[in-house]
């Protein structure tokens, strides 16, 4: 490493590239050439995270030596940045200040005026939170790739006031990852007609969005494209989507309903996680991979009859012979009912992370595996009488030995519990994120053989 004027540099054969920065200064001059032992190298990249030193800089003045800059360099960050354009190695548009205010329209606009200068075209082919792409016309119709480099904004400002409005041009085919991630003001987005991909991350954070229509062709919705869209409410998916990647729509908590195309034929994990308000999950009829068969409100991989994806509306149909140990990670139902289809072991994954809304378990009187006995509102493994998941209405009926751990995590409108005299043996975390209010009848025998939380009210039972 070499360390000159505050900036530290990495050498090859090929020439110099920054690596990271000694002071905090608000503005930073990267020379073309540096000098060292008696070489000159030429400055031709910047690594990743080199920006991660100086949080106060305001300017970075980038000389017309540099090839490369990798990706995140300015992610998440404002800047006010020179000579970001460049045409491979040759072609430079210089001092493009203050460029995140600016519209995609706006970014055009420049790019069309300094390009026209030199007798160059330019169309805009992908747009990405650290680069703009686009096909350069010389004279000659010499047609090459130009890349701009830039950042993924927290705000897009367009005269001094903040956009909720973006229009993407139709010349656009790819919204790459980060394009327009935390975006706090963007409130609706009108996507081109050409657009077929949209990569992860892509508007992460944008906590203002509502309303998405994907454009017709869009094959591709990358993993948490939309993650965190706390107000989105409404998303029509593309006629010939085929992916949907993991957490795509996690922590949307404001989303209603979800409309799975006829095309799609991947479906990441968690790709609902914390959508507490879901309550509508609709396949598509034909499509051959998932089904939500009568009217369940849930994915189910047909070739294997396994729920994948639920909802709090959801009722599992009883061909369903497998419950994903995710597949309640938005919300679970209200009324969660286990078929007799359903043999394998249910884990302590399977219903621990949110119970808040479960008000009725019913496990079908023919199911080898478990039951309900009672009319308990729980599911209670009968070979073990272990009680493996309960809710907020649930009575603990006598003959259940042990309570699993994480059985009742989560039931935050549980107030009262009696456990009853059979019980042996009680998971540690069972009571787990419950109410600060919860009271649990038990009795003396069995409190000197278990722990409960200590902020539990415990009532004795004689």
């Amino acid at each position: 490493m070499i360390k000159i004027d505050g900036i530290n540099y990495a050498t090859t054969i090929y020439g110099a590239s920054v690596i990271g920065f000694e002071s905090d200064r608000e503005s930073i001059v990267i020379p073309p050439f540096i000098e060292y032992e008696d070489k000159k190298y030429k400055v031709i990249g910047i690594t990743k995270l080199s920006f991660a030193s100086i949080p106060n800089c305001r300017c970075i003045t980038l000389p017309d030596t540099i090839t490369n800059v990798d990706d995140y360099r300015f992610y998440k960050r404002e800047w006010y940045l020179e000579m970001m354009l460049r045409f491979k190695d040759i072609f430079y548009v210089n001092r493009l200040k203050n460029f995140i205010n600016l519209s995609l329209e706006d970014i055009r606009c420049i790019i069309k005026e300094e390009l026209e200068r030199l007798n160059l075209s330019f169309d805009v082919v992908n747009i990405s939170g650290t680069s703009v792409e686009g096909l350069c016309s010389n004279q000659v119709n010499s047609r090459m790739l130009l890349e701009m480099k830039i950042t993924a904004p927290r705000k897009l400002l367009l005269n001094g006031e903040c956009l909720t409005s973006i229009e993407v041009p139709d010349t656009v085919k790819y919204i790459n990852h980060y394009a327009f991630y935390n975006c706090i003001d963007l409130e609706n987005i009108n996507f081109g007609k050409k657009v077929n991909n949209i990569s992860l991350n892509a508007f992460e954070s944008c906590i203002s969005l509502k309303n998405v229509v994907l454009p017709m062709y869009v094959s591709s919705l990358g993993a948490r494209a939309f993650k965190d869209c706390t107000q989105l409410k409404k998303i029509k998916l593309s006629k010939y989507l085929r992916d949907i990647g993991e957490e795509a729509f996690s922590g949307c908590k404001s989303l209603l309903s979800i409309k799975i195309p006829k095309n799609v034929n991947t479906i990441g994990i968690r790709v609902f996680k914390g959508c507490t308000s879901l309550k509508s999950i609709v396949v598509d009829k034909n499509n051959d991979l998932f089904d939500s068969r009568d009217n369940c409100h849930a994915i189910i991989e047909t070739f294997s009859d396994t729920l994948i994806v639920g909802c709090k509306e959801t009722i599992v149909p009883s061909s369903v012979t497998g419950i994903s140990d995710i597949a309640f990670q938005s919300s679970p139902p209200r009324i969660l009912y286990i078929p007799k289809g359903i043999t394998k072991k249910l884990t302590i994954f399977h219903f621990a992370t949110f119970k808040h809304s479960m008000q009725s378990i019913i496990v079908d009187k023919d199911n080898p595996i478990y039951d309900s006995r009672n009319d308990c509102n729980a599911i209670i493994e009968s070979e073990t009488n272990t009680l493996v998941c309960g809710c907020q209405n649930t009575i603990i009926p006598n003959g259940v030995e042990k309570i699993a751990n994480f059985a009742f995590k989560g039931c935050v409108l549980l107030k009262s519990i009696n456990i009853p005299d059979s019980v042996t043996s009680i998971g540690e975390s069972a009571f787990s994120d419950c109410s600060n209010e919860l009271e649990i009848i038990v009795s003396d025998n069995l409190l000197n053989k278990v722990k409960l939380r200590k902020d539990i009210k415990i009532i004795r039972r004689k």
